[in-house]
């Protein structure tokens, strides 16, 4: 049988010198164990096993080795190494149900070299300090690697693995190598993991599997990347002191890493380097110095805010370079204020859908760009109170106070004077873009030629029955969920509803729900619903959250929703306020009545003697129902409605 194995201890080292010896299994009971003692001026490397050729080794029990030499008593050396695969090859160290199985050396727990693809899979500990001598005081790393490959840290199953390393690091490659940690790696200097190879990278944890540590000791990087990538979902610690290398992770030249667990460091992520390099967070970055990122870059590069992010301590770009805030899209409405204050120097923030930026004049308006504002977007000035606004091309949004002060924000975009929202208050100017979208809400039902069908059911091309009587297709329906708790002006976008039988006998049939700007077809005109709130048969709900929809045909026309008569959707450039539109959705459309009139079916009012006359039949209509109580009315649930209505 081709191999070696080793049931007993034994302090000779191993030493792989053809094919044949390949693979070692260390029993649970074996060892190899190396120990040269303090040799005086005569420098003697040594390695508990080493690999001339490419070799496979299992350790199942203890692996050691102890060397040291010193040129004179007061400079000691280790020069101990566990495992040393000069020539590459693989390391299985522990079984997921033997996590006692032990590498150690006083210089490097393990070596990994040669040009072949190597592995290391590690279930118990490998670790610098095998002997603990008290005369060593620079062991080098737990696993130093030059070669290629691949190295896993424990499993999902199995978090106990440790990696322990000197003041070279926990992991120490300038090869190329890729990493997955899911127990524990330490360091007593350097770095938790050095990654200087090209095309390196890192996984700490899976996003079900947040347990993972990679921790620098006192002082040091928790990982440092050049030209590497990382991707963490458990917590990374850098150094707590004021050290060059006292960061949670260090970006060198390329690097890209993703954030989604936790980072700590006296400066959380430094970014550095001559290359163009991205940092994305969605978890935590915290600076226990104050800074939670710095960029000391000699390029330009980005950091994205992802959804769910956050920072402690400052996040500073680098004054002399076009550095990016790039915010990342999400399924929901966010927030990023401190922009000037918590957010500073950056040249460009790129906006993404459903975000709300706060910062002060300054931050806003001093050498930044603001690119890809949309109507999904909006932005707080704080401490200014315009009055007045102008978009002049190549220069930006002009905001004007009441003392004629003037501001400059340096908005990218084809935009004009009339795609702006601007309201100033005593506190701040809110800028947006707020088309209109007037809506059914989610569980309306609308008279089709097959009967009455819930809008939400209703597909492109399906009939609806006109108030001429005719059969029309649909040519679009828009879709839009609100958060209502999170709008800054929620009574804009409430829904109204309109109990049964309101508008009159059987009209509507139940209890009709629509945006507040969706107007009915009453008299001869069209009456935006907030117009005709009385506070007792038509009244603005008080919702959490809300789902609108609208319906579009080849022009604007009346259709029956719960038989009452009201209009179809009107295209005036507010697609956008849909999640269907074709492009990124308002943050908070405010579904008001707008510039509707001159592609309308039929006159639009909310004043004068036609509008009095509704309001009038209206008012007479709730009195000949004045002993029931509207609401309950409103609130019945209907087998179904018959009829068309008028």
């Amino acid at each position: 049988m081709s191999g070696t194995t080793i049931s007993s201890v034994t302090n000779n080292e191993v030493s792989f010198s053809s094919a044949a010896q390949s693979p070692l299994l260390i029993t649970e009971s074996g060892g190899v164990k190396v120990f040269l003692g303090v040799i005086s001026d005569q420098p003697n490397y040594a390695a508990a096993i080493y690999g001339k050729i490419s070799a496979s080794v299992v350790n199942l029990g203890t692996v050691l080795s102890d060397a040291v030499f010193y040129y004179d008593p007061n400079r000691y050396f280790a020069l101990g190494v566990g495992i040393d695969l000069a020539a590459g090859g693989t390391i299985t160290n522990g079984s997921a149900v033997v996590t006692s199985a032990l590498i150690g050396g006083d210089d490097n727990g393990i070596f990994i070299g040669g040009s072949s693809p190597s592995s290391v899979m590690n279930f118990g500990t490998i670790t610098t300090n095998g002997f603990s001598d008290p005369h060593v005081t620079d062991n080098f790393a737990g696993v130093d690697w030059s070669g290629h490959g691949t190295l896993i840290n424990g499993s999902a199953a199995d978090m106990t693995a440790l990696i322990a390393g000197g003041k070279g690091g926990g992991i120490n490659s300038t090869g190329g190598i890729y990493i997955e940690n899911f127990g524990t790696i330490t360091a007593a200097g350097d770095g938790g993991v050095i990654l200087k190879g090209v095309a390196s990278s890192i996984v700490n944890g899976t996003s079900l599997d947040t347990g993972a540590v990679i921790d620098g000791g006192g002082y040091g990087y928790g990982v440092l990347l050049e030209q590497a990538t990382l991707a963490n979902f458990g917590t990374i610690i850098g150094g707590s002191h004021n050290g060059t290398a006292d960061c949670g992770i260090a970006m060198q030249t390329g690097g890209y890493a993703l954030n989604a667990g936790t980072i700590i460091g006296f400066i959380g992520a430094e970014i550095d380097g001559q290359s163009r390099q991205t940092l994305v967070n969605k978890g935590l970055i915290h600076g226990t110095g104050g800074t939670a990122v710095k960029f000391e870059n000699s390029a330009a590069s980005v950091l994205v805010v992802d959804p769910g992010a956050s920072f402690e301590g400052i996040v500073q770009a680098n004054t002399y370079h076009t550095d990016v805030l790039a915010l990342g899209a999400g399924r929901a409405a966010e927030i990023l204020a401190g922009i000037g204050s918590s957010f500073t120097n950056f040249a460009t923030i790129a906006l993404a859908a459903d975000w709300t930026v706060e910062g002060d004049i300054a931050g806003l308006t001093s050498h930044m760009t603001i690119d890809d504002f949309d109507s999904t977007d909006t932005i707080i000035v704080d401490g200014f109170d315009a009055v007045s606004d102008t978009y002049r091309s190549g220069i930006g949004l002009e905001l004007i106070d009441a003392a004629a002060a003037t501001i400059t924000l340096d908005m990218v975009g084809a935009f004009s004077t009339g795609d702006f929202h601007v309201v100033g208050s005593a506190t701040d100017t809110t800028i947006s873009m707020s088309p209109d979208a007037p809506c059914f809400a989610a569980g309306t039902w609308i008279l089709t030629p097959s009967g009455q069908v819930l809008v939400e059911q209703l597909q492109i091309g399906d009939l609806v029955i006109s108030r001429d009587g005719e059969d029309v297709p649909i040519t679009w329906i828009g879709r839009r969920r609100i958060d209502l708790l999170r709008h800054p002006h929620p009574a804009q976008a409430q829904p109204v509803c309109i109990v049964a039988d309101a508008l009159d006998e059987g009209i509507p049939c139940r209890n009709l729900v629509v945006s507040p700007d969706h107007a009915l077809f009453l008299g001869g005109h069209l009456i935006p619903a907030k117009a005709l709130v009385n506070g007792a048969s038509i009244y603005q709900l008080n919702r959490a959250s809300v789902v609108y929809y609208h319906i579009e045909l080849a022009a604007h026309g009346i259709i029956f929703a719960e038989h009452a008569a009201v209009e179809s959707y009107l295209e005036t450039g507010n697609r956008g306020a849909f999640e269907n539109g074709g492009g990124a959705t308002i943050l908070h459309p405010d579904f008001g009545q707008a510039l509707r009139e001159a592609g309308s079916c039929a006159p639009f009012i909310e004043s004068g003697p036609a509008f009095e006359e509704v309001r009038f039949r209206l008012s007479r209509r709730l009195k000949a129902v004045s002993s029931m109580n509207l609401r309950d009315i409103g609130r019945r649930q209907m087998a179904g409605c018959s009829g068309a209505g008028v």
